[in-house]
């Protein structure tokens, strides 16, 4: 019964119209992959953007941005959560423009920019050197995966929103590691969590503030924020979002804490559901983006457009002729797995060849970097072929249950395959 709406609106596809109508080789076999996963309810729609030099070759919307409580058709210029895509968007880069400036070193040890991260001795997994931000980009510092928020504020569940983040602090500079530092890959939104509040230390500013000025203004990505609820320049100010984000799982409940600014608090009933919130297509799905950092999150929190993904797509792909947050060599170094790190297969935030790097496909070039969102987003970006894949879909709605990595990888072959 839950899902009935899901089930009414999709056993149609409704496919929108193209907004590039260039032919292209691939085009009929990728629109017919997605088409099939909106027809088979996988996903409820989907933006796809291919980009080939430096120009957006084919845009297409698939499906629905939002099945319940009522349908409406999904547009390319709808805005996506982009999850764990964040790592790379706002996080990743904003930090590489530190290394960039001279600010950070990646060989330098967490502890130089965040002491709390006192050198974790554990004799039973044999730590032995300190952990470095070299080994929280790749995902090697040992940290475990995730944290509950709901352990974190057990004992202070009305704790502001800077106590949340000493807490969460706390927890990730003295958890027991996984491993020793460098030794084995553990994807971690935990790493990038601690990248956030080293930038913030360095910089003295919010990721959010920081990313838009450094990264998105840059790259001319006018609609990528961290809180796209209206103009308003603070996170979470109650008022009604814009008509063009693609929601989410609408029986998740409301965080217990929302931001109406940087001092007022407004505490919810956490029986609600998010269906009852007029806001909660524009608040992050992740649990402790949400939760703990007020919507501004190393590891989540970013909300795109496939446009403006793609105008970091032709930067990336195209450095040395195209303005952009940092030097060609640095967005190079950020776009190679450094040397040591080999087996683990992950770049200075970009996956390359990582368990988790299925979205790439099969046909791409060893040179290629690749990451994904919970959600059901993700990015690939070839620059030997000079072709990048730009895939979101609304994976979690109406419920946290779709699939998309089948056609992520598909999707992928169908057009690197061409290249």
């Amino acid at each position: 019964m839950k899902h009935i709406f899901y089930i009414l609106f999709t056993a149609v596809v409704c496919l929108n119209a193209c907004a590039q109508t260039t032919s292209v080789p691939y085009a009929n076999e990728v629109d017919s992959l997605i088409n099939s996963a909106v027809r088979e309810s996988k996903i409820p729609g989907a933006v796809l953007c291919v980009v080939v030099g430096d120009k957006v070759q084919y845009m297409q919307a698939y499906g629905y941005r939002q099945v319940y409580p009522d349908t409406l058709p999904m547009t390319i210029s709808t805005q996506f959560d982009l999850a764990s895509l964040s790592k790379i968007v706002g996080t990743g880069m904003s930090l590489m423009t530190l290394v960039d400036k001279g600010l950070i070193n990646i060989d330098d040890p967490i502890t130089k920019y965040l002491p709390e991260y006192t050198h974790y001795k554990d004799e039973t997994i044999g730590d032995d050197r300190d952990q470095t931000v070299l080994d929280f980009l790749t995902h090697t510092s040992g940290l475990p995966a995730y944290a509950s928020y709901t352990e974190l504020l057990k004992d202070e569940p009305l704790a502001s929103p800077a106590r949340r983040k000493e807490l969460l602090l706390r927890y990730m500079a003295t958890c027991k590691r996984r491993a020793p530092a460098g030794t084995d890959v553990n994807y971690s939104c935990l790493n990038f969590i601690s990248l956030q509040y080293l930038i913030e230390r360095v910089t003295g500013q919010r990721l959010d503030d920081f990313a838009s000025k450094n990264v998105f203004k840059p790259l001319k990505m006018k609609n990528t924020c961290y809180y796209p609820l209206g103009s308003s320049p603070k996170p979470h100010t109650i008022i009604a979002p814009t008509e063009k984000i693609a929601p989410y799982d609408p029986s998740a409940k409301v965080p217990s804490i929302i931001w109406t600014g940087y001092k007022d608090i407004q505490y919810f009933n956490r029986k609600r559901t998010i269906k009852n919130n007029p806001c909660y297509e524009a608040l992050v799905h992740d649990p402790l983006a949400r939760e703990i950092n007020a919507g501004v999150s190393g590891n989540a929190g970013v909300f795109s457009t496939a446009e403006d993904l793609s105008r970091m797509a032709i930067w990336m792909l195209n450095p040395e002729e195209k303005k952009g947050p940092m030097r060609s060599s640095t967005l190079r170094m950020m776009m190679q797995v450094p040397e040591g790190y080999e087996a683990f297969g992950r770049a200075l935030s970009w996956d390359q060849s990582s368990d988790y790097a299925g979205c790439k496909g099969s046909k791409t070039s060893s040179r290629v970097v690749c990451h994904t969102g919970y959600t059901g987003t993700s990015m690939v970006v070839d620059p030997e072929k000079k072709v990048a894949v730009i895939l979101l879909t609304n994976r979690a709605h109406p419920s946290d249950g779709g699939g998309v990595a089948a056609v992520r990888r598909a999707v992928a072959d169908a057009i690197f395959g061409c290249y």
